[in-house]
Parts: structure tokens; C-alpha cells; sequence
């Protein structure tokens, strides 16, 4: 992690994937994830696409938030 600009960069990502699940990945695996997400090409993630790309490979992560959405779609449909 870059902490001067706010950045997740590749030393960052390995020295931290333990604590994001992603243990067991090799070099060249974190690099393709870094760059998959890299939406601006600076070679680091920022938190937007940091989240984008964590929402694009655990798409269950969005689950929850689109149920309580729905519910509250449908309860305001119910409430006059």
C-alpha cells in the first residue's frame, strides 16, 4: 500500500494478502488481479477500483446490499 497517495500497489496487495483471503497466490496471480482492475493504468489501485474489482470476483459480497435494497423497494411500494 502506497500510503502517501492512497494507493494499493503489487508490494502492497502480497504483503497484505493474507489478510484479504488471498493467501497461496503466486507473484504473477496478483499481478493479473492488479492489473485487471487498474482501470487507469497507473499501475495501483485506488479505492474505487479496489472495490469494483473485489464486487467483480465476490459478486456475493453484493448480495446482501441488493436484498435490503429490494426490501426496501417493495416495503415503500406497500406504504401509502
Amino acid at each position: 500500500m502506497d500510503l502517501v497517495r492512497g494507493l494499493i500497489t503489487f508490494d502492497g496487495l502480497k504483503r497484505n494478502a493474507a489478510l484479504l483471503g488471498l493467501n497461496g497466490m503466486q507473484d504473477d496471480e496478483l499481478r493479473g488481479m492488479l492489473m485487471e482492475g487498474d482501470l487507469d493504468d497507473d499501475g495501483a489501485l485506488n479505492d474505487m477500483e479496489f472495490c469494483a474489482l473485489m464486487v467483480r470476483l465476490s459478486p456475493e459480497l453484493m448480495e446482501k446490499s441488493r436484498r435490503l435494497v429490494d426490501e426496501a423497494f417493495q416495503q415503500r411500494i406497500r406504504s401509502p
